[in-house]
């Protein structure tokens, strides 16, 4: 459970910090969409690597505001305590970055990402709204982890299939799979962050472990991650490429830096060290890379 003090940004601990703005995730993005351009012999523009993550942070911050504005200063959630606290300052500089990135998508992005980019765009605005607006009506009676299957989805457009236009365009079995496995990843990660804030949560409103039950939840959280390694096997066989190992090495670091974490729960539990690893595993592309980018693997 997240410190129950009230703090400034100034009090925070690096932990804290890192965690209540989602750092890891917003530069991990970034390197995930390298690795997976790399891996699809696609090239992205240098303003794509702003505008992923920036929109990342972006979508994180909005979020938190507006859970934040809902539970005020006594949220169980040190992020939205913080994001509540310093909402005037966030609000302003959000409104900023939508209109600078939405300016700098229409002129410098190829008109494939721009479209998928849109897309995305139009998943999210539903998201806020159908999600929102569900956490209102009360949310704890959602049977299904509604929240956490579209933040998966979106991270694995955002990070995967966006770096690979238009390789992905072609829709092969291979990269089917190999989409479905990044989604598994990230839609386990995120049941885990459940798993872990169900407390704070079910204080709060809107806990996925109150409505399914934290049994269920681990459960379903094994399940994911057993058919994601499924997949992954699958995709091996089924791909033939020279670049199939350093992917391979990458979605099984992830994979099993998630298992570990659920694995060695009492260790990462306190201070927040589930949050920051579990968002850490977006650096693995970039580690893969940098051991293997002198090989002939990429």
């Amino acid at each position: 459970m997240e410190n129950q003090s009230h703090k400034s940004v100034s009090d925070l601990s690096v932990t804290e910090f890192l965690n209540c703005f989602s750092v890891p995730v917003v530069v991990g993005s970034a390197v995930s969409a390298f690795f997976w351009s790399t891996y699809f012999q696609t090239s992205l523009p240098l303003i794509f690597y702003w505008l992923l993550p920036s929109t990342v942070w972006l979508i994180y911050t909005i979020d938190h505001i507006l859970d934040g504005r809902r539970l005020g200063s006594d949220a169980s959630s040190l992020r939205h305590r913080i994001h509540f606290i310093y909402r005037k300052e966030l609000q302003f500089t959000c409104l900023i970055l939508i209109l600078l990135n939405t300016i700098l998508s229409v002129t410098s992005l190829p008109t494939s990402i721009l479209l998928t980019g849109g897309s995305l765009a139009l998943l999210i605005s539903v998201y806020f709204v159908f999600v929102h607006r569900k956490s209102r009506e009360n949310s704890v009676q959602r049977k299904i982890p509604s929240k956490e299957i579209f933040i998966a989805i979106g991270a694995c457009i955002g990070m995967l299939v966006l770096p690979g236009i238009p390789a992905t365009a072609e829709w092969s079995i291979g990269n089917v799979l190999l989409i479905l496995s990044f989604f598994g990843i990230n839609f386990g990660n995120i049941l885990i962050f459940s798993f872990f804030d169900h407390d704070d949560d079910l204080k709060d409103g809107f806990s996925t472990a109150g409505s399914i039950g934290v049994e269920k939840l681990e459960q379903l959280i094994q399940q994911v991650l057993i058919s994601t390694f499924l997949l992954i096997t699958f995709w091996t066989f089924v791909v033939n490429s020279p670049r199939k190992l350093p992917v391979i090495m990458t979605l099984m670091l992830m994979l099993n830096m998630l298992g570990l974490i659920m694995i060695k729960k009492e260790e990462f539990k306190d201070h927040g060290r589930y949050r920051l690893w579990g968002d850490m595993i977006y650096l693995a592309p970039g580690l893969i890379w940098f051991l293997l980018r002198n090989t002939d693997l990429f």
